[in-house]
């Protein structure tokens, strides 16, 4: 019976025994199932990283999972392959089953890069967002957009270079088409240096409202290619980096306070003596105000027309945001109807508005 084994396992299938066969498929067998074991053994670590204060552990672990499965994986197949007994006649088979596995563990180790840099984005991003400054969390995409174009890059030449390919041969010999290639780039290379040189300017930061051209809100991110506005009609423009390079930026947020203009219009009868006092009524109430900057404000009789006496107040808010100017303007406004109630000043439309 032993004999009769033995006989069997020496049986040639496709150029290969049964023995052999049989070890192949449990070198294939293993590694899946080393895989499994790694992931469980990854997992419980992560529950234990997870309650050390240092983050590099957690990002480690986490972008190594998926690539260290597949990686077994691999190594199980080429344990197969190994164990199949392979002739060395077979010059092509081991040739294209050897790039087979370089390729691939390029590949992962690439993916294994883009993995980690992403998450150690993310937890940069997180921390990002607890800081005042804005200029981290606009680095964070460009660093991120980055980081994936050089793996892939580097990968790319590894990858070429293990299929046989001279990279700087192949470089050298693309003439026309790396002329082409270097046209149809320009674009890419113009935004990316657009972003650089956002970073550099400090124009603006993620959060800002601006206007740039046509184009007016508030900075939603910063990447790598382009930048996005989300509008007050809170729709989301999407403006390529290059573009803002020979435009002009407004950055409404970097106002050191904001101005408001109100025109009063009294009636052409009330007397001289009561457009002075409501005219220092309105200076009383802007110098005492909080939300005004007290000591830059301009309060004067300034026209005479054929409808009204024209009164010009120009004030400064403290508080460059909209909702808080228009709370502070409204709230000076109807002071100022109180005192012109306490004059007894008439106020008139006029048929012409005045610039608010």
């Amino acid at each position: 019976m032993l004999a009769g084994i033995q006989s069997f396992l020496q049986t040639e299938i496709a150029g290969t025994t049964v023995q052999r066969a049989g070890l192949a498929l449990l070198a294939v067998a293993g590694g899946f199932l080393l895989a499994g074991i790694l992931r469980s053994v990854i997992r419980r670590l992560k529950m234990v990283a997870s309650k050390t204060s240092v983050q590099f552990d957690d990002v480690l672990l986490d972008a190594l999972v998926r690539p260290v499965s597949w990686g077994s994986v691999l190594g199980g197949l080429w344990l197969g392959t190994r164990l199949l007994g392979i002739s060395a006649e077979q010059t092509e088979l081991l040739e294209s089953l050897s790039l087979f596995f370089k390729g691939g563990s390029i590949l992962l180790l690439v993916w294994f890069g883009m993995r980690i840099s992403d998450r150690a984005c993310a937890v940069w991003a997180e921390k990002a967002s607890k800081t005042e400054s804005k200029i981290d969390d606009q680095m964070v995409p460009v660093v991120r957009g980055v980081m994936k174009v050089f793996l892939v890059l580097l990968g790319g030449t590894f990858f070429l270079q293990n299929l046989g390919y001279s990279v700087g041969s192949l470089l050298a010999g693309l003439g026309l088409g790396g002329a082409a290639l270097a046209l149809a780039s320009k674009d890419l290379l113009s935004n990316v240096f657009g972003a650089v040189a956002i970073f550099w300017d400090r124009s603006f930061e993620v959060g800002d409202w601006v206007e740039i051209g046509q184009v007016e809100g508030n900075v939603e991110e910063v990447g790598l290619r382009t930048t996005r506005i989300r509008t007050f009609s809170n729709s989301l423009v999407t403006v390529p980096n290059a573009s803002l390079t020979t435009s002009a930026i407004n950055n409404w947020t970097r106002m050191k306070k904001r101005r408001g203009r109100v025109y009063f219009h009294l009636a052409l009868t009330t007397p001289p003596d009561k457009v002075l006092a409501f005219v220092n009524s309105l200076r009383e109430l802007l110098a005492k105000d909080p939300t005004m900057v007290s000591d830059d404000w301009i309060v004067n009789f300034d026209t005479i027309d054929d409808y009204s006496l024209s009164i010009f107040v120009q004030f400064f808010t403290i508080s460059v945001a909209y909702k808080d100017h228009q709370d502070a303007k409204q709230l000076f406004l109807l002071k100022a109807l109180e005192q012109a109630s306490t004059h007894g000043i008439q106020l008139v439309a006029c048929p012409v508005p005045k610039a608010a």
